[in-house]
């Protein structure tokens, strides 16, 4: 079955990519779309295609998008390089499983083995899957694509079905008027796709090594370059044939403009999207299929990062990429017509969660008001363009300060080397500055209950309240308050959901900052019946009141203390452990190696008067702040509308 299927999954991808390229067009009414077989209950088998649009009224040339590329394909067939790519990345998938198989999680292998038992398939070891795919991943033709595409369509008749906030015109009659006319144009096959080399191979003479340290009991060398970049690389064998790196540079959102609220988000959200200078995402698709190379860019809040994931083979490959995604974005407009296009969607549905309220408002009010808290309005939002990206992200690309960090299944002197032709070739990089104005945050003053209404029909509210505590770069501090939060979430379990029975899942965690000095706080966050919202605010206010006064039991501290020792005895054994929590700001954050020493032991010796003295200390009620978000239902709201469904055409 596998071999049988394999012609009509590798035309599914192709199909899917034209998909995504279309999307990135300007004026492309749509922002995903994909097509898919699926055999059912092993008697039934459905070819669909699912196309999402931005805006209702745009469900015509959406429904016109599908239908026509479905029939190109049907028609035209596939190219050889569209085949090129999908078979060379599956090949690199399978070769990748069976390089990594050694170190595979033992729960991972359990879930996978009782789901194969219960669909009665069979569990096999992924040089078994490669084998039984190899020979056929050759073979493959685009005719054979293009056969297995044509023999999932072949079926007569076809369901549309149009669905969401619709125009109140749109009937099925405009449905099936809607197919009929797209039905009507000719198809032309797709345009030749041309050949592309990849851009980014030569950074210039490799740098020289300024400094070099060993750092014994953890396992890291640390490595300075001549124009300034900073390494910091670490050897594990607790994932086979696996790297995970991150490059970061510049300030991050501390460097944002004042004037440009939420531009941080709209840059990290187009990321994905802009490309390089030499290269669309498209191209870099197609440059990198069978290659196990990937870059991510997001804001972070006191620096701009870059992260990939790879294999030994690839990682010459990967510095390549990661150093032009740190130096060479591409600011392309399909990246801000997608995320225009996306935008008031996404507000739309974040305006209509009890949820939504904390990123629209709560998480900026609890910060004073500070702008580069909680998201902006959509009218800022949507204000912005690839021109304010480029204008604040160019000086930071240009000669911020970079440290890179490298984790994994690595050889540390090759790696040094291939660092050296790519992140130490580039030109000089200046000093950090401290940013002490840009640090500073506030928590606001106390205050009653504050009520937000939400227009939803969902029958649910949540009750937030925020206890100002300091930020996480004393680590010490930190675990403690941490426990506390357990204590704290334990407790709201025991008297609110099982007593009470009126909230969802009862949570409470501690978030200080690792950016903004003193910035902190405890936060309790639970979803509740409407009507219960007052009664357990006030069970959250005696459960700290209780805490402050009377304290805990050494049999609570232990049920805090113990996940969390487990937790850090499996994290020590994983790569992004290394990689986020130590190496990656330590340059600029050194005490994080003294973080790694220290935790285990720091946090079996936590006692229970110490829990207590910072329940005493940080669970004021003066200094409480709370929230209840309550729904309001929207008004003149009807029962959902049904979607809008056509009858068959009479031509097939």
């Amino acid at each position: 079955n596998r071999l049988k299927y394999l012609p009509r999954q590798l035309a599914y991808t192709m199909l899917n990519r034209r998909f995504e390229e279309l999307a990135k067009q300007e004026g492309a009414p749509f922002t995903s779309a994909e097509g898919n077989t699926n055999e059912m209950l092993d008697f039934l088998s459905n070819s669909s295609i699912e196309i999402a649009t931005t805006k209702p009224e745009q469900w015509r040339p959406a429904l016109a998008v599908a239908e026509q590329e479905l029939r190109r394909a049907l028609e035209h067939g596939f190219q050889p390089a569209e085949l090129r790519e999908a078979t060379a990345n599956m090949a690199t998938m399978l070769d990748n499983a069976v390089q990594q198989a050694p170190t595979r999680r033992s729960t991972a292998l359990a879930a996978s083995i009782v789901n194969t038992l219960a669909h009665k398939n069979v569990f096999e070891h992924p040089s078994t899957t490669r084998e039984l795919y190899r020979a056929a991943l050759a073979a493959v033709t685009v005719d054979d694509c293009l056969a297995a595409l044509r023999s999932a369509w072949t079926a007569p008749g076809r369901l549309i079905v149009v669905s969401g906030n619709l125009p109140a015109e749109v009937d099925s009659a405009a449905v099936a008027a809607a197919f009929a006319e797209s039905r009507a144009v000719a198809v032309a096959a797709p345009a030749k796709i041309a050949e592309a080399s990849w851009g980014y191979a030569d950074f210039g003479p490799a740098g020289a090594i300024v400094a070099r340290r060993e750092i014994a009991d953890l396992g890291i060398v640390q490595v300075d370059f001549a124009n300034g970049v900073t390494i910091n690389l670490k050897k594990t064998d607790f994932q086979a044939a696996t790297v995970q790196l991150t490059a970061r540079f510049g300030g991050g959102l501390l460097t944002m403009p004042a004037d440009k609220p939420g531009l941080d988000i709209f840059a990290s959200s187009a990321a994905g999207l802009m490309g390089l200078g030499k290269h669309s995402t498209d191209e870099l698709q197609r440059i990198l299929a069978g290659r196990s190379v990937g870059a991510s860019f997001t804001v972070g809040k006191n620096a701009f990062v870059v992260s990939g994931k790879t294999t030994p083979q690839d990682l010459a490959l990967e510095l390549q990429l990661l150093a032009a995604q740190a130096t060479d974005l591409g600011y392309r407009p399909e990246a801000e017509r997608l995320l225009q296009r996306g935008m008031a969607q996404f507000y739309t549905q974040l305006q209509h969660m009890p949820e939504g309220a904390f990123q629209l408002e709560i998480e900026r009010a609890i910060a004073c008001g500070d702008p580069r808290f909680g998201l902006p309005s959509l009218d800022t939002l949507s204000r912005y363009t690839m021109a304010d990206v480029r204008s604040w992200l160019a000086p930071e690309i240009a000669k911020g300060p970079l440290e890179l960090s490298i984790v994994g299944d690595i050889d540390i002197e090759a790696a040094i080397a291939l660092a050296a032709k790519t992140f130490g070739a580039l030109p000089a990089r200046s000093a950090k500055p401290d940013y002490a104005e840009q640090r500073r945050v506030a928590f606001p003053a106390a205050g009653g209950a504050q009520e937000l209404k939400v227009q939803t029909e969902i029958p649910r509210g949540t009750v937030f309240a925020f206890w100002p505590t300091d930020d996480s770069l004393d680590a010490s501090r930190n675990r403690r308050l941490s426990l506390l939060a357990s204590v704290i979430e334990d407790r709201l379990r025991l008297k609110i959901r099982e007593g009470l029975g009126g909230a969802y899942s009862p949570e409470a965690a501690n978030s200080g900052s690792d950016t903004f000095t003193g910035y902190g706080f405890l936060v309790v966050q639970i979803g509740v019946e409407p009507a219960q919202a007052p009664t357990i605010l006030a069970s959250v206010r005696e459960i700290a009141e209780s805490l402050r006064a009377t304290g805990i039991s050494d049999d609570e501290l232990q049920r805090a203390k113990q996940p969390v020792l487990t937790s850090l005895a499996e994290s020590a054994r994983t790569n992004p452990y290394w990689l986020g929590a130590v190496l990656s700001a330590c340059r600029e954050q050194p005490q994080r190696l003294d973080w790694a020493r220290t935790r285990t032991a720091d946090v079996t010796a936590i006692t229970r008067e110490e829990i207590n003295d910072f329940a005493a200390k940080y669970l004021q009620p003066a200094r409480l702040v709370s929230y209840v978000v309550l729904p309001d239902p929207m008004p003149g709201a009807q029962p959902p509308a049904q979607p809008q469904q056509a009858p068959a055409p009479a031509a097939k």
